[in-house]
């Protein structure tokens, strides 16, 4: 578990059109000291582009005996608007 990366990418949702990239984040599991306290953590979402995207709070707890990884998705902050309303 200690070698895998988890990759999350984030999109706004479009109704009636493609959904926008908002951006992404790469999070090596190494990383995280100690998943059975279920931690939580900010990250800064990176964009195709240097600018800024958003931050996403995050939760994950690992299940050893089944060998399950589960993230929870607490809150999103500043998300970079896509649409042409400027909402995302």
């Amino acid at each position: 578990m200690q070698s895998r990366v988890l990759h999350l990418h984030v999109f706004d949702y479009d109704r009636f059109s493609r959904d926008d990239s908002i951006g992404e984040v790469f999070l090596p599991l190494c990383q995280v000291v100690d998943l059975s306290e279920k931690p939580s953590f900010w990250k800064a979402l990176k964009p195709p582009a240097k600018d800024k995207c958003g931050e996403l709070l995050t939760s994950l707890c690992y299940h050893p005996s089944n060998s399950i990884l589960t993230l929870t998705l607490l809150k999103a902050r500043n998300l970079k608007a896509k649409d042409i309303n400027g909402k995302s």
